[in-house]
C-alpha cells in the first residue's frame, strides 16, 4: 500500500472514531426493512468472507471497512 494512502486511511479513521464518540447513545436499536431496493446506486456493500469484516465501495473505490 502506498505511504500516503494509508496514512490518510489512518487520519479518516479516526476522525470517524472521534464523531461516533460524539453521537447520542441509544438505548436500543431497532433494524427497518426498506420497502424497495434502490433503482440503481453505485455504492455497494461486500462482506469479506469468513470474517466480520464489511467493505464500502463507490464504484471500484474502496471508501471504508467496517466491522461488525
Amino acid at each position: 500500500m502506498i505511504p500516503q494512502t494509508r496514512e490518510r486511511i489512518e487520519t479518516l479513521l479516526r476522525k470517524a472514531l472521534t464523531l461516533t464518540q460524539k453521537l447520542p447513545q441509544s438505548e436500543s436499536v431497532q433494524e427497518a426493512a426498506a420497502p424497495y431496493a434502490p433503482a440503481s446506486s453505485h455504492y455497494r456493500v461486500a462482506r469479506y468472507p469468513y470474517s466480520r469484516f464489511y467493505a464500502l465501495y463507490d464504484g471500484d473505490e474502496l471508501l471504508a471497512v467496517a466491522v461488525y
